[in-house]
């Protein structure tokens, strides 16, 4: 925030927000988990509008770089979805236990938390599924690449503990 800005309330009045994600237009979407809805601030006018809803309970949202809006539905059965600007959603990974947090890659290599099962899996741009990190990790939440996608970060939060993880080609 810039020194002289202030915090400004846009919206309110939803069950439980969380997973923020930013299109290349400069858009907020957000996730009203309880209400299975995803909303779009529109940047400039701070208009909010109903993007999806019956998501499935999505939580994590990211966009990739082929403009589309990845998310973690975390509701059985819990899916990874990407969704077009139009609203169309394409389940690309689903029969997983949970489903909450993802990071796209450049080259759209997607890595998603699964904390009920305790894994962390790999959803590769041609589709194919596996459990990258299946111990260890108590409660895998959060995941992000670092700045030059060399590194997979994942939280743990039934510690105090953040793991990284060499991301590799295969």
């Amino acid at each position: 925030i810039a020194g002289s800005s202030e915090w400004e309330f846009v919206t309110g009045g939803y069950g439980f927000t969380e997973g923020p994600a930013v299109d290349q237009s400069g858009d907020v979407y957000f996730v009203d988990a309880r209400g299975s809805t995803i909303h779009k601030i529109e940047h400039g006018t701070k208009k909010v509008t109903l993007f999806a809803k019956e998501t499935g309970g999505v939580s994590g949202l990211m966009f990739g770089a082929d403009g589309r809006l990845y998310a973690c539905a975390n509701r059985a059965p819990s899916k990874l979805i990407a969704y077009t600007m139009d609203g169309k959603a394409a389940t690309l990974a689903e029969g997983m236990e949970s489903c909450n947090d993802l990071a796209v890659s450049r080259d759209l290599n997607i890595y998603f938390t699964d904390p009920r099962g305790k894994k962390v899996w790999f959803v590769s741009n041609k589709g194919e599924k596996k459990p990258v990190v299946t111990e260890g990790v108590s409660f895998p939440n959060g995941v992000r690449f670092s700045p030059d996608h060399g590194l997979v970060v994942v939280a743990d939060s039934d510690s105090k503990w953040v793991w990284s993880y060499q991301a590799m080609a295969d």
